[in-house]
């Protein structure tokens, strides 16, 4: 899949992030990979019958999936054709794409901030827009409207005939007026993703 270009920084190496990446086992890394390859290339995410069925069945995956928590990875209730196993926004920062991606939404929230400091009346924005500020290719902005759906508690995202939209929230404000927004943005994430959030529907259900 696109990989905008990755910059390794001392302000991330050692982020929470980073330190969840490398405890990720194998199995769960081809995991994640494929759930977002798969949401990149359709739109949608796999379904858990043909996760099952191409990893080593229900119990292999789900034991798998147990472990990493439902702060990472989600069972989706999707009534036909079933469930699917999707990432949260965590999850995908944790992919081999990963902090290319988390590098975008950095860049992302740049731009909101200046909007919100130069023009602080304004609270929509289109693909178009954003992507002319930031220099983005049209894969790069293609990508960036995939990674904004994982974040709804932060924008309102919309599609239309003519590309993606967003509505920012005041979420925006609470960010520092100057300097990286790295940390801004893992704060935002960690504090919406729960650690103790169950991974599949029936334990959600039941909580």
């Amino acid at each position: 899949d696109p990989q905008p270009k990755t910059v390794s920084t001392p302000s991330n190496r050692n982020s929470r992030l980073t330190v969840m990446r490398r405890k990720l086992g194998g199995e769960q890394r081809l995991l994640l990979n494929g759930f977002w390859r798969q949401f990149v290339a359709t739109g949608e995410w796999p379904t858990t019958r043909t996760v099952h069925s191409q990893r080593g069945g229900r119990q292999e995956v789900r034991t798998q999936l147990k472990e990493l928590g439902g702060q990472i990875v989600t069972e989706i209730d999707d009534r036909s054709p079933g469930p699917r196993y999707g990432l949260t926004i965590i999850g995908l920062f944790l992919t081999d794409s990963g902090e290319a991606y988390r590098q975008l939404l950095v860049k992302y929230f740049e731009f909101l901030r200046s909007q919100f400091q130069e023009h602080p009346e304004r609270y929509s924005f289109t693909d178009k827009e954003i992507a002319a500020a930031l220099g983005l290719s049209d894969s790069d902005r293609n990508i960036l409207g995939k990674l904004i759906q994982l974040i709804p508690f932060f924008n309102g995202y919309g599609v239309g005939p003519n590309g993606w939209s967003v509505h920012v929230t005041d979420l925006i404000e609470d960010f520092p007026a100057s300097g990286p927004l790295d940390g801004s943005l893992e704060n935002t994430i960690f504090k919406w993703c729960k650690e103790d959030e169950p991974v599949f529907l029936e334990d959600r259900r039941n909580s």
